[in-house]
């Protein structure tokens, strides 16, 4: 084939197909063309990637609103890639000159900035402003660990959002709290200024409790934890019962009854098996009574005028702290056998009365008493306790022991009892008294039982004043309950209410000055 300069000589060429010339040229790769490809194939080639590059590169859909307005406005470059790369690299440099201009604004007004120094790798490039960071907000460099105290424009911008969310963060935290706080001191502000316990009524009177009688379930603790105390103190423990319990008499049950036919488990109520101290206290019970009934029998066939026969007791008609009577004349509680030729000792009775702080009155060989004639006595034997100064709102312990005797010998027995504590009667003493060592002053509001039980007294020693708490109102409007160790007697109280007077275990009413007679 002959190669033509023109086309204009293809009339006079041979005809040959395209698809019968090949490329003898070396394989290229951008376009897939292969050594051996014929010139139809070629071509096709070409012109598929010539439409490529024609359709990526085309500006037709180029917007161009936002550089058309940037650092002035001006109109829509031609659509070929010179004059669009000119007119991008126009604007960006105008960009340029302004931020520039904003940054030296910056400085002028108070920042500081330099160009200087190496800051290429830093965010911002080399050609931003390097500004110092004040002391706030310098800080350690995670890689390096020295102190960064300069940063360019835009690291700095960045480190400064940060540090601004970060403080964000704190103050909606504390804000959070602050308003918690808010809430729970409100809700202590209106809370009651003071726990008051809630009271209960006791069924029945023990230690400072009265049965009836509103109280303080604190002060019900406290008394039924003291009364469990002693009451334990009294029986013993849980296991100190049981042992006592299991100590009945080996084979008892199976043992004969002494006052009836039978074997003691015969007895109606007998347990064989004790599981319980009630259960042993029933079997001694039945044993005693079984016992007694055989002690009668013995009495009134052999020894109805001796010395068995006679018995002692006595009751508590009438008492104060200056006198006691006590009552002998029920054959039921004292009995002297008859016909035996029983007298009087010599020494006579005699009897013995003690309260809990140790006070005794002892009677006299002069105030001893016939036992013989106090047995008929209807009155009573009246003795005289002035001087042994007992206590009346204590408990005594009254102690007689009673001596007869006849030809066949003595005969003595000792006896005793335990009197409740006397009950003064209540009077209103309207007498102004001398001023005395110690005087109190109570108020009316003082002692409002509901606001926290405690009464606020003015103690006064010699006209130099102090407070001090020496009572705690009860249960009981317009009671007070005096703290154990004070002298009522040395206080006179501003208002005519009667106060209860607490010794622990009893209480009383006592009477008090309504002034001080100053």
């Amino acid at each position: 084939m002959k190669p033509y300069q023109s086309s204009s000589d293809k009339e006079n060429c041979s005809p040959i197909s395209s698809n019968c010339i090949i490329w003898q040229g070396p394989n290229i790769s951008c376009i897939n063309l292969c050594k051996g490809d014929s010139v139809s194939d070629i071509v096709y080639k070409l012109a598929v990637e010539l439409c490529s590059i024609q359709e990526t590169s085309s500006l037709t859909t180029v917007q161009f609103d936002c550089l058309l307005t940037l650092c002035g406005s001006t109109t829509k470059p031609d659509l070929t890639l010179a004059a669009v790369l000119q007119f991008i690299i126009n604007k960006i440099c105008c960009t340029y000159e302004e931020l520039t201009t904003a940054i030296d604004n910056l400085v002028a007004s108070g920042g500081t900035s330099s160009t200087s120094g190496n800051t290429a790798g830093r965010p911002g490039g080399s050609s931003e402003p390097i500004l110092d960071l004040p002391a706030c907000l310098q800080y350690n460099d995670p890689f390096t660990g020295q102190l960064v105290t300069t940063l360019p424009l835009t690291p700095y911008v960045i480190h400064l959002a940060n540090d601004f969310c970060t403080l964000q963060a704190t103050v909606e935290e504390h804000t959070s709290q602050l308003s918690d706080l808010d809430g729970r001191v409100t809700a202590l502000e209106e809370a009651p200024c003071c726990y008051v316990a809630p009271t209960i009524i006791p069924n029945c009177t023990y230690g400072s409790i009265v049965g009836g009688v509103t109280t303080q379930m604190d002060n019900v603790v406290a008394s039924l934890d003291l009364e469990y105390c002693n009451l334990r103190n009294t029986l013993g423990t849980n296991t100190q019962l049981l042992s006592a319990a299991g100590s009945q008499c080996a084979n008892l049950g199976a043992l004969n009854a002494l006052s009836q036919s039978g074997t003691m488990s015969s007895i109606a109520g007998w347990s064989n098996n004790l599981n319980s101290f009630a259960q042993s206290m029933q079997n001694l019970w039945i044993t005693v009574c079984d016992m007694r009934g055989v002690i009668n029998d013995l009495k009134s066939c052999c020894g109805g005028n001796r010395c068995s026969s006679f018995l002692l007791g006595f009751t508590v008609s009438s008492a104060s702290t200056d006198y006691i009577t006590l009552q002998f004349n029920d054959p039921m509680l004292t009995y002297i056998p008859e016909g035996a030729g029983y007298i009087d000792c010599p020494i006579l009775s005699s009897v013995r009365i003690e309260d809990p702080n140790g006070n005794v009155y002892n009677s006299s060989t002069s105030n001893n008493f016939s036992l013989i004639y106090a047995s008929t006595a209807s009155g009573g034997i009246e003795f005289e306790i002035t001087g042994a100064t007992l206590d009346g709102t204590l408990p005594w312990t009254i102690t007689v022991t009673g001596c007869i005797m006849n030809d066949a010998g003595t005969c003595s027995k000792t006896v005793s009892i335990v009197r409740p504590p006397i009950t003064p009667t209540t009077t209103t003493t309207t007498t102004a008294a001398f001023c005395n060592l110690f005087q109190i002053s109570i108020s009316i509001v003082d002692i409002e039982a509901s606001v926290d039980g405690i009464v606020y007294v003015v103690f006064e020693q010699c006209e130099t004043f102090g407070p001090t708490v020496i009572a705690y109102t009860s249960a009981v409007s317009n009671n007070i309950c005096v703290k154990p160790g004070y002298i009522p007697t040395l206080y006179y109280f501003a208002s005519p209410l009667v106060y209860t007077v607490c010794d622990g275990t009893n209480s009383s009413f006592i009477s008090l000055n309504t002034s001080c007679g100053l």
